[in-house]
């Protein structure tokens, strides 16, 4: 976000619920693109989907054009055995 999104703000949260981790960055950019989110060859979206699969989670992202972007992912939790 800080070299691509031209945003002044940006706005971080991570809330965990019963069965899963989310984390949600938004900013107040320019707003990803579609074409972007499915370029096969950024580096760094490939990087934040790599990582969030690596702990069986998924990542999406949205983008309004002049409105900014916001990047949720979902980590799920192990179900706790009592």
């Amino acid at each position: 976000m800080a070299r691509h999104a031209n945003a002044s703000r940006v706005e971080v949260r991570l809330r965990q619920r019963p069965d899963e981790l989310l984390l949600e960055i938004r900013d107040d950019g320019r707003g990803i693109t579609s074409e972007e989110v499915g370029d096969r060859f950024s580096l760094g979206l490939i990087g934040i989907r790599e990582r969030a699969d690596l702990f069986g989670g998924t990542v999406h992202f949205e983008g309004v054009a002049g409105r900014g972007t916001i990047v949720s992912v979902r980590i799920p939790l192990p179900t706790v055995q009592t």
